[in-house]
């Protein structure tokens, strides 16, 4: 298995290379209606609003309006409503949204999902040790509940069992304190799941998978950052070794801009 040598050599196109460029009027005026939903608060579902409204508060013509609108629809900031009392509405944007766009700059990069793994080898043990040290409370009793439910989950039904491996990582990286760190790691496991098949791992191992979330679990809930952060990078290595041998070639595949399954 690849994960057991040396970091992969991958080729960056392009990486640092970005030509600045003016930004448009639909540019700018995208920046302003984000800037006043996060001064105002706006939770998702939410109206902006009407189009004739902004036209007339920000001073710009309704293709300006509308091309905005647009640029914050495929970021997953807004929904447009059709229909009578439809128009802009504040989204609920979740890491799927970052993971999406990340996959379009990871295919442009010809990154393969075995260099996407070695990422995850970077972040998520790092990020077991942050939890265990950052000591939240309320995190602490959000992972001992994820414990507990995971331990009724029938392992021979697929979705379960994603879902609540999902959760836990998610868990785990939510109460590390870093929530830069955080979207990144959510976002590449979703990159990851959204193509591997959940055979991935074979009912009979998913009991010891999960094992191994909760005595990850047990380490951060008692503070042993070291424990926890060696417990994650074996964790993870062994799913990059499953991955090798129930899905071969599928590491060395290329990650493409797809729709997510």
């Amino acid at each position: 298995m690849a994960a057991s040598s040396s970091r992969p050599q991958g080729t960056l196109t392009g990486a640092g290379q970005s030509t600045a460029r003016a930004p448009k009027r639909a540019d700018l005026l995208a920046r302003s209606i984000v800037h006043d939903i996060k001064r105002q608060h706006l939770a998702p579902g939410t109206m902006l609003p009407a189009e004739a409204e902004m036209t007339s508060r920000y001073a710009v013509g309704r293709a300006t309006v509308r091309e905005a609108l647009r640029l914050l629809e495929a970021q997953g900031l807004i929904s447009l409503k059709p229909g009578p009392g439809g128009g802009p509405e504040v989204a609920q944007l979740t890491p799927r949204h970052f993971s999406d766009m990340a996959r379009l700059h990871l295919q442009m990069a010809d990154a393969t999902y075995e260099e996407l793994v070695y990422a995850r080898l970077s972040i998520e043990p790092l990020m077991a040790g942050l939890a265990a040290t950052n000591r939240d409370p309320g995190g602490a009793a959000r992972l001992q509940r994820v414990v507990e439910q995971a331990r009724s989950v029938d392992l021979d039904d697929d979705n379960a069992y994603m879902a609540s491996s999902r959760t836990c990582h998610a868990t785990i990286t939510g109460i590390s304190g870093n929530r830069v760190l955080d979207l990144f790691s959510v976002a590449l496991k979703e990159v990851m799941d959204s193509e591997a098949e959940p055979a991935y791992s074979a009912p009979e191992d998913r009991a010891r998978v999960q094992k191994a979330h909760e005595d990850i679990a047990k380490a951060v809930l008692a503070g042993h950052a070291e424990e926890a952060e060696r417990l994650m990078r074996a964790h993870v290595k062994e799913f990059a070794d499953n991955m090798e041998a129930n899905q071969p070639g599928f590491m060395r595949r290329h990650i493409e801009w797809t729709w997510p399954k």
